[in-house]
């Protein structure tokens, strides 16, 4: 592995954690984030929560999107 790609792995580490600790503000919301992303939107309708199940949902794919386009970026600055 170069150092390059070293450099790129850790940075992307560090951001992504920065990342989810601004968008959830705690491991607890974190982990409903990922709950409501697997939970099937017609669960979350019979149990009346679609409301979180929404929110927390657009909460995880921003985060996703975030460590996407900082890969993008990192790789087309390094590379």
């Amino acid at each position: 592995m170069s150092l390059k790609t070293g450099f790129i792995i850790i940075a992307d580490i560090l951001i992504a954690f920065f990342l989810a600790k601004l968008i959830f503000r705690s491991f607890k919301n974190f982990r409903r984030g990922v709950y409501y992303l697997l939970c099937p939107d017609i669960l979350s309708i019979i149990k009346k929560v679609y409301d979180k199940d929404f929110s927390y949902t657009h909460k995880f794919l921003l985060l996703m999107g975030g460590i996407i386009y900082s890969s993008v970026n990192e790789i087309n600055v390094f590379y």
